[in-house]
């Protein structure tokens, strides 16, 4: 903004704050926005736009990007041998700030989904409990670009086989780091010609328009069903929401990005997976890998297996019986929960405990102990490659082709 510029409504002169985003003049309270609205909705943006300049270096983010990995309890434990790390980008990501106020009118739902539907294979009914209007305010940072929409992680699923095909993968890290923004918290500066010429590289040409339509929106939306499912969880809500928006400023916030791609072992595929560090703060946002032996184990059918051991046991008590004292022809005098006849009280809690009650159990923690075990040898085979790249034994793959 021009250090002479003046309000056009008082004709006083404006002073910029860099503090904030939304200025306005001290004389009269006028914003300072373009006279130019969109087309959706006749969305207004302010003139100046602001950025937050990077605090973070690029062998900083390195360090706490692979320390980051390390601790990470579901990654793999030779994730970082394995990984094939692609260039780090350090970007000023473009973002809309929207606030106002919305005016929410839900209707929460009970699903009704008893044992004959099921059995007729029919879909739930509905039923409505509660309904509800909900007003407020908000704001929301969002993202001025489809950059970081979405994007395809193609192998992640090829693990022993069970998808066939790709699958469309979450949305980039930097949505997370978004989600929760506190754009007031920042310090802000001017954007300084060479940050916009960064941001427009990077904008592909969402129009603030588009921005709220596809971005903004969603995650007020998301906002508003968190809050009522904190409220009164368990229930599906429908919503109808009407926004009331103030004018929208733009910022550039800094961003360093990183993509690596793990390679299973035994050639069984590999996977794609991001990470992200506010360049301001240090904030790390990324995706973990799931571990080829944890799928295998969350995915085993251990009832049966129990089941079976159970009627073992079963079986051998059974015989065990002819190694008693005339304990083929006096099974009778043995009547307890170790030997009784068959069909007997003694015998139907037996078959009870040993069939049903055991290997529920054994279903249930026995995964839990084997992956708390695979756990901690992870992260024990994590730190010492950790270890060996501090000290120079374990060499990384690429991560030093950066890109601008």
């Amino acid at each position: 903004m021009p250090d002479n510029a003046t309000c056009p409504n008082c004709g006083g002169a404006l002073t910029y704050n860099a503090n904030v985003l939304a200025n306005e003049c001290a004389y009269c309270g006028s914003s300072f926005k373009t006279k130019a609205s969109n087309d959706k909705g006749g969305v207004s943006i302010l003139d100046d736009a602001a950025f937050t300049p990077f605090t973070i270096s690029k062998d900083q983010f390195k360090k706490n990007v692979l320390k980051w990995i390390v601790d990470q309890r579901d990654n793999p434990g030779d994730i970082l041998s394995r990984s094939e790390f692609y260039g780090i980008e350090d970007t000023f990501v473009p973002v809309y700030i929207f606030k106002g106020k919305y005016s929410c009118e839900w209707t929460a739902f009970k699903e009704n989904d008893n044992a004959l539907r099921k059995l007729l294979k029919l879909a739930p009914k509905r039923e409505a409990v509660k309904s509800g209007t909900l007003q407020n305010t908000f704001q929301v940072v969002a993202l001025g670009n489809e950059r970081y929409n979405t994007y395809n992680n193609k192998l992640w699923a090829i693990i022993q086989n069970t998808i066939d095909e790709a699958e469309e993968a979450p949305l980039h890290p930097i949505w997370r780091a978004l989600a929760n923004f506190d754009i007031r918290a920042r310090k802000m500066q001017p954007a300084i010609k060479e940050i916009v010429e960064e941001g427009m590289r990077t904008d592909m040409g969402l129009s603030v328009g588009k921005a709220w339509e596809k971005h903004g929106q969603q995650m007020v939306r998301a906002a508003i069903h968190k809050s009522l499912t904190d409220q009164h969880p368990g229930l599906l809500y429908t919503m109808d929401i009407t926004y009331d928006l103030d004018p929208v400023s733009k910022a550039y916030l800094p961003f360093y990005t990183t993509k690596a791609v793990y390679h299973y072992e035994d050639g069984v595929g590999s996977t794609e997976y991001n990470i992200c560090m506010d360049g301001a703060t240090g904030d790390i946002f990324g995706e973990t890998v799931q571990d080829a032996q944890v799928f295998s184990i969350k995915q085993m059918n251990l009832f049966p297996k129990f089941v079976g051991v159970g009627f073992l046991i079963s079986v051998a008590l059974y015989f065990y019986r002819f190694f008693l004292p005339d304990g083929h022809t006096n099974l009778s005098e043995h009547n307890n929960p170790i030997l009784s006849p068959i069909g007997g009280t003694w015998w139907w809690l037996r078959v009870i405990i040993l069939w049903v009650v055991l290997p529920l159990i054994a279903t249930l923690q026995v995964p839990t102990l084997l992956l708390k075990n695979r756990s901690r040898r992870k992260r024990a085979k994590r730190e010492r490659e950790f270890q060996d790249h501090q000290l120079g034994i374990l060499k990384l793959t690429s991560f030093n082709d950066d890109r601008r």
